[in-house]
């Protein structure tokens, strides 16, 4: 077979450098280590044109170089060490990916290290360059920072065998302090993302799912810094063997396979702190959707409530001429009535059992019956039986209009009502260490149903319908406070039942507490209408 032969052209390097870096008005300065086992001499600020004086190849050279501004000087580097421009064009081009280069005599190493950012989210990135070529090893950093303290430290006390290796086990050393970099930056990101979990489980400020994406985009970016930087640790183990470069020696082998295990543990690091932040974003979603749902239960029960109460209205609205029950003088309390009633009965079906399209259905039915049960039953018959005794109050004692049965119903309305609110709905203790089981909300309650009772009543009296709004705020009101004297009475003699006539009810005295304060201030209000009448005539 024919070999195809190439002509050999003039060798054509890049001529422009330009750092492209962020660190713009960091000075250049280098610091020189020379040293063996036996020696040390430091030359914190050195400069490059004592560069050949002082290279001495039988020992370690270290040059840490500091700010990558001076162009000039980067090129009198490279001069020095026989570097070709398009290395020193990837030391000054901070947006290269982290590479690993094996020359003839030089092997260069590119690498990012990253840090968080105090009192941010954000992840500061700095370009680390290496150059190693016959015992001398040259490092390129964008700033000044405290990166290699530790090794400086090191090599100032001939701590361990730093002294003892060549410089190859310098570069491991510096690689190794990198990539520690890397684990305070992902542990410093677990720590963030542990405490938006923790907020996430408590708050539901959209704000939280925006951090979580700032924190995965965090985590992305590391991982595509890491992966390169595996990728040239692994590509080292080639160099195991090439006999032509010899730079590393073959026992240090072992100490760059070790790098590229921590970078394999990294990956696995951060690839399980991403699932944690799809957990995360998973719970902020599912807690979302979760309160979405108790927000369409409420606007569904509320909805199925007013639905029957809509029907009657939109019925009665039509305004037939056939409708006798329109001709009825208390039709508006009696459909007040039944709203009100199908109202009750939805609501504690609506709480204590789980809602149902058949369940709501019985519910509006119940209600109904109800309705009717208390308007033929409990308020008719009872207003009727009620005129019994306006003759014994009224031609007995004098007393200005009816109120012997109207007081005890609008008493026992008002206890009815305080329980039944106060089982639904009470939170707010009244007074919870005389009587933990009263709430304000079962008075609010109490009260609301002996006031509607009151004015049931007034509607077939003579009398003001005021005088009946005020004789049941003071049933409410006193009637309250007799039923806490007693529990406090109790409470002193520390018994639990006032007697044992009523088993289960706490006692004969529990069925006429509120009594024992209402009925005086009751019968003070009716003597003392009479006299307010007369003087306001």
């Amino acid at each position: 077979m024919r070999k195809i032969k190439y002509k050999k052209g003039r060798k054509v390097q890049p001529s422009i450098l330009e750092y492209t870096g962020v660190h713009n008005t960091i000075g250049t300065q280098m610091q020189l280590f020379v040293y063996d086992d036996n020696d040390l001499t430091e030359y914190p600020d050195f400069k490059i044109n004592k560069f050949p004086e002082t290279l001495d190849l039988t020992k370690i050279n270290w040059l840490n170089i500091h700010g990558l501004n001076d162009i000039e000087l980067i090129k009198s580097i490279g001069a020095y060490l026989d570097v070709d421009n398009f290395i020193l064009g990837d030391i000054l081009n901070t947006t290269r990916r982290t590479k690993l280069d094996e020359l003839h005599d030089v092997l260069f190493f590119n690498v990012k290290s990253l840090l968080p950012t105090e009192n941010s989210d954000n992840i500061s990135v700095e370009q680390v360059s290496f150059l190693i070529k016959e015992g001398v090893l040259v490092s390129f950093q964008e700033k000044k920072s405290d990166f290699f303290t530790h090794i400086r430290e090191r090599i100032r006390t001939h701590s361990g065998i730093v002294r003892t290796k060549k410089s190859d086990y310098l570069l491991f050393l510096l690689l190794d302090a990198i990539m520690e970099n890397f684990y305070i930056t992902i542990e410093a990101e677990e720590n963030k993302v542990e405490l938006l979990i923790n907020l996430s489980k408590t708050s539901a400020n959209p704000s939280i799912l925006v951090q979580i994406e700032k924190h995965r985009d965090n985590f992305n970016f590391l991982k595509r810094s890491i992966i390169p930087l595996r990728d040239s640790l692994y590509s080292i183990k080639s160099i195991k063997d090439d006999n032509v470069f010899n730079a590393i020696e073959h026992e240090n082998f072992s100490f760059f396979s070790r790098l590229h295990q921590k970078s394999l543990e990294l990956l696995d690091q951060i690839d399980d702190d991403m699932v944690t932040l799809d957990s995360a974003s998973n719970f902020f979603f599912s807690s979302q959707n979760h309160k979405m749902n108790e927000v369409m239960k409420t606007l569904t029960i509320v909805s199925a409530i007013f639905i029957p109460l809509t029907f009657i209205v939109g019925v009665y609205g039509m305004n037939f001429e056939n409708m006798p029950e329109l001709k009825n003088p208390n039709g508006y309390y009696i459909v007040i009535a039944a709203m009100l009633s199908i109202v009750i009965v939805m609501v504690y079906y609506f709480k204590r059992y789980k809602a149902t399209r058949w369940g709501t259905f019985f519910a509006f039915v119940i209600g109904c019956i109800i309705t009717g049960v208390v308007q033929k039953a409990m308020i008719q018959w009872t207003i009727k039986g009620s005129g019994s005794f306006d003759v014994l109050f009224v031609n007995s004692f004098g007393l200005p209009f009816f109120s012997g049965f109207a007081f005890f119903f609008m008493l026992w309305a008002n206890d009815t009502g305080a329980y039944i609110f106060g089982s639904w709905l009470g939170k707010h203790k009244l007074f919870e260490r005389i009587s933990p089981k009263k709430s304000w909300e079962g008075f609010i309650g109490g009260a609301l149903v002996a006031v509607l009772v009151g004015y049931l009543f007034s509607l077939n009296s003579n009398e003001c319908w005021c005088q009946w709004m005020i004789m049941s705020l003071i049933i409410v009101v006193f009637g309250t406070l007799g039923d806490l004297v007693e529990s406090m009475l109790k409470r002193s003699l520390n018994v639990k039942d006032s007697g044992a006539i009523l088993p289960g009810h706490g006692g004969i005295l529990d069925r006429f507490d509120g009594l024992l304060l209402a009925a005086p201030m009751v019968y003070f209000l009716l003597e003392l209408l009479p006299a307010v009448s007369d003087f306001l005539n």
